[in-house]
């Protein structure tokens, strides 16, 4: 028996010898099972970045120092993403009770494991009292 036998001519059946086989019908199973295999692997695998809108800020502390010209924030990210998050630049600034703002400050912090969570602590300056202190999340920006 030969396997190996010229195409079939215009016509002609296109059978693999001796196993009754056609071989449009082999191509397109195989077409089948890897376009099944590539939808269940994701096509193109996980995310490997996130977007900071998984990020949360679930607590957060502050407190005067002594000498009463710095406010301390301490307070917990945490990525609820299934991906990792590359930065997120959180961003203090302090209140006093007519809600002027008395202060501002910046901390960005790195690699954000899916699933993660990570302490934050910054000293923003005050300049007169504080009465509230507002946490914001915002998205690095490029560098020129």
């Amino acid at each position: 028996m030969n396997y190996f036998s010229p195409p079939p001519q215009p016509g002609e059946s296109s059978q693999l010898r001796g196993t009754g086989v056609r071989t449009d019908r082999v191509a397109l199973l195989l077409l089948i099972l890897v376009v099944q295999a590539g939808a269940i692997s994701g096509c193109g695998g996980p995310r490997t970045t996130s977007s900071i809108d998984a990020v949360q800020v679930p607590k957060h502390r502050w407190y005067v120092d002594d000498v009463k010209t710095k406010v301390w924030v301490v307070g917990e990210l945490w990525n609820t993403g299934e991906a990792a998050v590359e930065g997120v630049e959180v961003h203090v600034t302090l209140h006093d009770s007519h809600g002027s703002v008395r202060g501002t400050s910046m901390v960005v912090e790195e690699d954000l494991k899916a699933g993660e969570s990570r302490v934050f602590h910054l000293g923003v300056t005050r300049q007169g009292g504080t009465a509230t202190v507002t946490v914001e999340l915002k998205q690095p920006e490029e560098p020129d």
